[in-house]
């Protein structure tokens, strides 16, 4: 197995970067909006059991 390292050639090092800086913000925009359910479940909708704010949790960030 290779470690990953990026490409050899400079003209595809703009490409990987791009898409390298598009999956890094979208685990940054991911991770702010996991952050937000269960106080969110918990303040504007009331729910304060903590299995049911998990169980949302789990189904919000589960992939189909």
């Amino acid at each position: 197995m290779r470690r990953p390292t990026l490409p050899d050639r400079r003209a595809d090092r703009p490409e990987f970067l791009g898409a390298a800086t598009a999956v890094l913000a979208a685990f940054a925009v991911s991770g702010l909006f996991s952050s937000l359910v269960p106080s969110f479940l918990r303040e504007q909708l009331h729910v304060h059991n903590l299995a049911a704010i998990g169980a949302e949790l789990r189904c919000c960030s589960s992939s189909p």
